[in-house]
């Protein structure tokens, strides 16, 4: 349970190469989960445990603007084919 933040950090839908970059640099290592990654080797390989603040924040700021992304998505999709008319201005 004390590594539920975490987990569900790293599992954030909006990560971003960008984000992982960020990690990287705040680490000191490359970080970027694939297929093999498990939690057991970012706990005792990786020790992310020592740096849970830094990595949830990173991870909250990308499902933010993951969140921003999806909403101007649908904006544009909802305006799509509509005209004003700027005549009256």
């Amino acid at each position: 349970r004390q590594y539920t933040p975490l987990v569900q950090a790293l599992r954030q839908e909006g990560m971003r190469e960008r984000h992982w970059e960020q990690l990287t640099e705040v680490l000191g290592f490359e970080l970027k989960p694939d297929d093999k990654f498990t939690l057991r080797m970012g706990l005792e390989e990786y020790k992310l445990q020592e740096q849970m603040e830094p990595i949830v924040k990173i991870c909250d700021v990308a499902g933010k603007e993951f969140g921003i992304e999806q909403a101007l998505n649908k904006m544009e999709g909802e305006w799509k084919g509509t005209r004003l008319n700027s005549s009256h201005i």
